[in-house]
């Protein structure tokens, strides 16, 4: 029997393989709206910090695509 959430999680699926573009554009405003969050929150100070933060983040986000 297939739970609620398994249901959302194929049908989410099924839509990103079907948008891929849309997707993209969801990760990179989300990235995005991040960076702005952490600069807002931490005035910049720590930008090596920040920066080695969102390249994981994105290698991440890379994973999930394929």
């Amino acid at each position: 029997m297939t739970s609620d959430f398994d249901k959302l999680k194929d049908e989410a699926e099924k839509e990103a393989q079907q948008h891929p573009q849309q997707v993209k554009e969801g990760e990179q405003d989300a990235e995005k709206e991040g960076k702005e969050l952490f600069d807002e929150h931490f005035g910049g100070q720590q930008q090596g910090s920040g920066d080695s933060g969102n390249g994981a983040h994105g290698q991440d986000q890379g994973g999930q695509g394929q």
